[in-house]
């Protein structure tokens, strides 16, 4: 019967090996905790040297743990399989047993409290969307990483600088290529600028969206696809009583448009991250090319002990997980704290520091609210593929409608 031991060893060993394979498996994969720590301080010796040297590994585990590792490195290099097929089917393994063994203990732990029935329904559906099946990415070599690399080099000559989604704002696909797969952007802004709107724009634009609603009821969200569609006022929907002849032309040509749209609405009020994994994969698999989550800081994690801080950390880093899974781009809304009324920075990202290192793409998004018609702008504070801009917006307060504002001095970016 092979265990874990033997599983965590062999694969251990293969990564001194081939280093590639320490992208397929994560430390919590691991169920011992040396392994985990092993196999955290692999994957950060990788990134400092660029390789896995037995010396150089040596010593970094000796200025990192304060003991003399070479001889476990050594015994783990005996060990590490020799047909590299191995090392997949090894992962693969591992993952499972992982996966059953934290069921088997959160379970336990579940039937010992004293909850309400429903309350330990509930808990046991987040505990089995989190533990749901992970797909072991084939290793790839570096020959077939460069093949891809000049692939992409050759579809940016051919189809120009749009590579990814294409937004609908012309500047900031040109400043970001479009949403990339595989990337996370965050929009930010303090209530009632228009996160929200944003999104929705984008979304009628990109049409094969899925749209997790964490705030609003999506039949809030599809009024005003309408509204922005048709150039009706969202108030004036309320009260179609009112309507002219003129008035229901416009909202026949937006209903027609909209619902031939191929977006999918996730309507849950504050979901689990993992409920998302699970919605956003199937909705993928059915041909979604963006994910959007509207806003991050409602979403909830399965785990209820988390702190604030640490659930917010725990799903801007499922959020980043879900773009590289899913190979989609994912666009989070997000709020800002009080401090960054005015102004705002990446620092004013309410509730983690860790959203700015797992987003690729920060954008500040602000208006003037006091006068009409209302400009603002969307200002980049975090752009890992690009320049830091600030792109001037217009907002139709009525319609819900952004657009990119035209400047008789229009430079380009």
């Amino acid at each position: 019967m092979i265990t874990y031991e033997y599983l965590e060893s062999r694969l251990l060993g293969a990564a001194l090996k081939r280093p590639e394979i320490l992208s397929i498996l994560s430390p919590t994969d691991f169920m011992s905790e040396q392994s985990r720590m092993l196999w955290s301080a692999f994957r950060d010796a990788r990134n400092k040297y660029q390789t896995l040297d037995p010396v150089l590994l040596a010593n970094y585990l000796h200025e990192e743990f304060h003991q003399d590792l070479s001889t476990l490195i050594s015994e783990y290099l005996d060990l590490a399989p020799e047909n590299r097929d191995l090392d997949e089917h090894y992962a693969k393994t591992l993952v499972d047993m992982s996966r059953k063994a934290r069921l088997d203990r959160e379970v336990s732990k579940l039937a010992e409290l004293e909850l309400p029935v429903d309350e330990k329904i509930a808990s046991l559906q987040s505990l089995m969307q989190s533990v749901q099946p992970r797909v072991i990415k084939p290793v790839k070599t570096m020959k077939a990483m460069v093949r891809e690399v000049v692939g992409q080099i050759e579809e940016r000559f051919q189809n120009g600088d749009i590579t990814g989604v294409a937004t609908g704002f012309p500047k900031l696909d040109q400043v970001i290529g479009g949403l990339q797969q595989q990337d996370l952007y965050v929009v930010a802004a303090r209530p009632s600028i228009g996160k929200t709107a944003f999104a929705v724009n984008i979304a009628l634009h990109v049409s094969n969206t899925a749209f997790v609603s964490a705030e609003q009821p999506t039949n809030q969200i599809i009024q005003r696809m309408i509204a922005i569609d048709s150039g009706l006022a969202v108030h004036k929907m309320r009260n179609p009583r009112k309507f002219g002849d003129h008035e229901w032309a416009r909202i026949t040509s937006g209903v027609r448009n909209v619902s031939e749209l191929d977006t999918q609405m996730f309507d849950e009020p504050a979901p689990t991250v993992e409920e998302i994994h699970v919605w956003a994969t199937k909705a993928v698999e059915r041909g979604a090319k963006l994910v959007i989550v509207d806003y991050l800081q409602r979403i909830r994690a399965a785990d209820r002990k988390l702190s604030a801080y640490e659930r917010v950390s725990h799903v801007a880093m499922s959020l980043k997980e879900l773009a590289r899974n899913l190979n989609v781009p994912v666009l989070s809304l997000a709020q800002i704290n009080r401090e960054g009324a005015k102004n705002a920075r990446m620092e004013h990202l309410k509730g983690s520091g860790d959203i700015e290192q797992e987003a690729d793409v920060i954008m500040m998004l602000d208006r003037d609210i006091e006068n009409l018609p209302s400009n603002g702008y969307l200002s980049m504070e975090k752009n890992r593929h690009g320049p830091l801009v600030s792109i001037p917006l217009y907002f139709e307060t009525q319609t819900m409608k952004f657009g990119e504002a035209v400047n008789d001095e229009d430079d380009e970016i």
